[in-house]
């Protein structure tokens, strides 16, 4: 890509020297795609600073030619010529303004989080404007003057510097609008609303109902909000086979079992069966109700589940530096997200520490094990009853950190261990701070056979999981008796283990593609539990090389790595047959990996301005006949 643009930068340059036309603009636009480019799609490339120096460069030789031509023009064309030197100053000036959003002068000025993240915009939006004020209306004026190669008439400068101006700044409106529409969540829709279909996860959970469940949609009669989710509910009630009942009620006309269900007015729905009641509200203004409808599938699910498989215990394993819900100090180790996540799939969260009896028994009613990127090590004792417990049938969701506390033994019963250094890549990364760092943000769609990824495998085109700073994961060989391991998610290709931290690939760093997460499962020989339910026959878990695949900044900007979350703890309960989707209409903040920044970069900075400029040259030929 990057000689791509070499090309095309060369070949600019060459038509302005060769044909003498512009003046310098196709040299002075090359060099600022040049230093555009190397900024903001190359600059986690060390590489990528004789592209900037280039860009600079050409830039200035640019402006050098525009000076020569002044001094071999006569007076009406020097004066036009002046004026598009100017605005090629300011366009060169983007440069400058570009520099004051960097992380060296934000370091300089003690500047973190939103303070920071709104000074670099704003001065990365000036140097928008200042390359659209720039470079159009010095165009304008080069137009200007090659319409007229002897003698520019009165007033042909002034009307293509009004004319360049407008465009240039009609544009740049849309730049300022846009950072304050992003910064003070603007946000309208003007889309047709239709509330979702049913996920595959909820038919799934309806299907496998055991008793009946009743469900009462408190709605005015005639209510557009109850007209707009009747379909919803009658699949779920079709599919449910009997065993879920719909009924709508106006509250005023059912008082007895308004006052039983302690509904005060309309707009709830509420999921009864026997003694247990679940209810969340929606709302019967249809403008004010969207927002709760748009995630209708997710609080019904999230009710049925409460009613249908009750109430179920997570433990965080706790006193080792853990990462948590309560981290203050490192976005990737704040768990807040994750843990409501876990409430809303009807688990209790509780802390295992020592305080707990984590070095002497799992409690008897955890249904999962958290173990969340200890940064110290575990206790002899501690490691002994967490492999005790998972041998007895117990279930484990086990997070490592690179650099962090290794849990050697606790890996080992399960026939893994961590790799060492942090994992990198060139080309399949997230973009955050543009430098060099982001190689470690990988990204990948590469998923294994299994329960816990076959909705991220069927949609693998549209899905991906983010893992800042993972670690490579190694099966044991040969494993232990009775253990077996099954690959999750492998890196992409070119995929390289970062051991001295520089995130540049030494000679001694192979490139390869590394294991990211395993669903690892054993045999047990458990007697029969006291009250008569089944003996587990196997124990389950699921391991991940890296603690911030499942932290609040991922969760919140990767769907992938949310189903990832919600797949994995189904399949460690022993729900894997409600594995599939939820629908959410809510809108996601949108992320692009580098591979899909690059094709936003060329196209807006390439395709768009070559169609505009198609449909620009085609007008006026078509003008040109008609006279």
């Amino acid at each position: 890509m990057k000689w791509v643009l070499v090309g095309i930068v060369v070949l600019a340059v060459a038509v302005d020297l060769i044909s003498g036309i512009t003046g310098g603009s196709l040299t002075l636009i090359a060099g600022l795609a040049l230093f555009g480019a190397s900024e903001r799609l190359f600059s986690a490339d060390t590489a990528h600073w004789p592209f900037t120096i280039g860009g600079v460069l050409l830039v200035v030789v640019a402006l050098g030619l525009r000076a020569q031509r002044i001094t071999v023009s006569k007076e009406a064309r020097k004066q036009a010529e002046q004026t598009a030197l100017v605005f090629g100053i300011v366009a060169a000036s983007s440069m400058l303004l570009y520099g004051l959003s960097s992380d060296l002068v934000a370091d300089k000025l003690g500047l973190a989080d939103a303070s920071r993240d709104h000074f670099q915009v704003a001065w990365e939006v000036l140097a928008g404007i200042a390359v659209l004020v720039g470079v159009i209306p010095m165009v304008v004026v080069d137009r200007a003057l090659a319409m007229h190669p002897i003698l520019l008439p009165i007033g042909a400068q002034r009307r293509a510097i009004e004319a360049g101006l407008t465009a240039a700044l009609g544009i740049a409106a849309v730049m300022p609008i846009n950072y304050l529409a992003a910064v003070h969540k603007w946000s309208y829709d003007y889309a047709y609303f239709k509330v979702t279909d049913p996920g595959t996860s909820t038919l799934a959970l309806v299907r496998g109902l055991s008793d009946p469940i009743e469900v009462d949609l408190f709605f005015d009669p005639g209510s557009d909000v109850a007209e707009s989710i009747r379909p919803y509910f009658d699949k779920l009630e079709q599919e449910a086979g009997g065993r879920l009942e719909i009924h709508y009620v106006d509250q005023a006309v059912e008082p007895k079992l308004s006052e039983d269900l302690k509904i005060r007015e309309n707009g709830y729905i509420a999921f009864r069966q026997g003694d247990a009641i679940e209810k969340f509200k929606v709302g019967t203004d249809m403008d004010k109700a969207k927002r709760e409808l748009k995630k209708l599938d997710e609080n019904v699910q999230k009710n049925l589940l409460k009613i249908a498989r009750g109430p179920r215990n997570t433990y965080m394993l706790v006193g080792h530096g853990e990462a948590s819900s309560k981290e203050k100090d490192d976005p990737l180790h704040k768990l807040n997200v994750f843990k409501q996540v876990l409430e809303s799939q009807n688990y209790k969260v509780k802390n295992l520490g020592v305080v707990e009896g984590s070095a002497e028994q799992v409690p008897d009613d955890a249904g999962i094990v958290v173990v969340a990127g200890p940064e110290k090590a575990l206790a002899p004792e501690e490691v002994a009853s967490l492999v005790a417990y998972l041998q007895k049938g117990g279930r484990m969701l086990v997070m490592t950190e690179p650099g962090e506390e290794p849990l050697t033994e606790l890996l080992a019963a399960m026939g893994l261990s961590r790799g060492d250094g942090v994992l990198a890549n060139l080309k399949y990364f997230m973009p955050q701070t543009r430098g060099i760092a982001d190689r470690a943000n990988i990204v990948s769609q590469r998923f294994g056979t299994h329960d816990v990824t076959t909705t991220l495998s069927k949609n693998s085109s549209q899905l991906y999981v983010l893992m800042p700073t993972a670690a490579p994961l190694v099966e044991i060989k040969p494993p232990p008796a009775g253990v077996k391991d099954t690959t999750l998610i492998r890196s992409m290709d070119g995929t390289w283990a970062d051991v001295d931290g520089d995130r540049e690939q030494g000679a001694a760093e192979k490139s390869d593609s590394y294991n990211l997460a395993f669903a690892a499962t054993g045999a047990i020989n458990a007697p029969a539990p006291a009250d008569g339910s089944p003996a587990p026959t196997e124990w389950r878990a699921v391991v991940l090389g890296d603690v911030s695949t499942f932290s609040d900044p991922v969760l919140d900007v990767s769907v992938g790595n949310q189903q990832l979350l919600v797949d994995s703890l189904r399949w460690l309960i022993g729900d894997e047959d409600l594995a599939g989707n939820t629908e959410n209409e809510e809108d996601v903040k949108v992320e692009h990996t580098n591979d899909q920044d690059v094709a936003w970069f060329w196209g807006t900075i390439v395709v768009i301005p070559l169609i505009v400029l198609g449909v620009g040259v085609l007008a006026t030929i078509s003008r040109g006949r008609s006279r």
